[in-house]
């Protein structure tokens, strides 16, 4: 479950003007543009979908801001950051 706060935050900034809509995945709010998903809200943080190279510099550059997705601690999604 995501915490209120943050998707609050990521419904101010994801719906709106932008195109994008939002329906429930796995229990998360999550985020679509043209029928694929590419971020979610899920416990303190928001899940972003990114290249696998991207993802893996950022998470290798900057641990303290992002970290691997890897729900119920199983495999890390590859393409997945928390941010």
């Amino acid at each position: 479950m995501a915490r209120e706060d943050v998707e609050e935050w990521a419904d101010g900034y994801f719906i709106g003007e932008l195109d994008f809509h939002k329906r429930k995945t796995f229990s998360s709010p999550s985020y679509y543009k043209n029928g694929k998903m590419f971020a979610f809200a899920y416990e303190d943080g928001l899940g972003i979908k990114l290249p696998h190279e991207k993802a893996t510099e950022l998470i290798t550059t900057n641990p303290g801001v992002y970290s691997p997705f890897n729900p119920g601690g199983k495999t890390p999604m590859k393409n997945w950051v928390i941010i």
